[in-house]
């Protein structure tokens, strides 16, 4: 079986009863985190948002999952009362700014990278 096929026969996401994930390739992804330094939370965030995502989606399998899909869910949720903004911090000049929006650059500078 070569690796396309591998990756299709492998189900995106097994939960258990309670909803963890516990297989498939979101748990993959949560292991290979991990194994590059990630810490246990920020790999847990990004393995719940991508399930949510997922989930949005309707994708099951390697095949379901299309741009077009992954950007009609986030799409959703964006708009959604389930508050995108919580999932994914954004900067927002009125939290961030301490000094204003366009403070000096340097330590604790408040400017956007351009």
């Amino acid at each position: 079986m070569d690796s396309y096929a591998a990756a299709e026969a492998k189900p995106l996401a097994e939960r258990d009863g309670e909803g963890k994930i516990i297989g498939g390739h979101l748990a993959d992804l949560y292991a290979a985190l991990l194994a590059k330094g990630a810490t246990a939370k920020y790999a847990g965030v990004l393995r719940t948002r991508a399930a949510v995502v997922l989930d949005k989606a309707g994708a099951k399998r390697v095949s379901e999952l299309t741009p077009s899909r992954v950007q009609a869910a986030i799409a959703a949720l964006r708009d959604s009362a389930w508050g995108w903004r919580r999932a994914i911090t954004t900067w927002r000049p009125s939290r961030n700014c301490r000094a204003g929006c366009g403070a000096t650059a340097g330590r604790g500078s408040t400017r956007l990278p351009t």
